[in-house]
């Protein structure tokens, strides 16, 4: 009995925002959005997922001196934000094309 797979493969786009310390931690962060995003929109489990384009929307610095009991040891802190447009290609198991059938329960303890 042959079936046909049931690995697909989708191609999508996502616009996510992410934020950090860095800016390698702003743009993990704006990979993580896109990743929940992308399993969550999926619906079916994802196997593979790999980035074919990132396009950076929006990139901001904040930049502020934090001292210690307002006058000591000054430093300067950075927050950056990114807004990225991220094109993935993804492969699921598509297990609504697999047919299940329905089987008793076993014995339980």
């Amino acid at each position: 009995m042959d079936q046909p797979g049931a690995l697909r493969a989708l191609s999508k786009e996502y616009v996510v925002k992410g934020s950090g310390e860095t800016l390698e931690a702003a743009l993990q962060a704006g990979f993580k959005a896109m990743r929940a995003a992308a399993f969550k929109e999926a619906g079916q489990p994802v196997v593979f997922m790999e980035p074919e384009d990132v396009v950076v929307l929006k990139a901001e610095v904040a930049k502020w001196t934090e001292r210690f009991l307002f006058v000591f040891w000054p430093r300067e802190r950075r927050k950056y934000t990114l807004e990225l447009k991220i094109k993935v290609q993804m492969k699921i198991v598509d297990f609504s094309t697999v047919d299940m059938r329905e089987v008793p329960p076993g014995p339980t303890l």
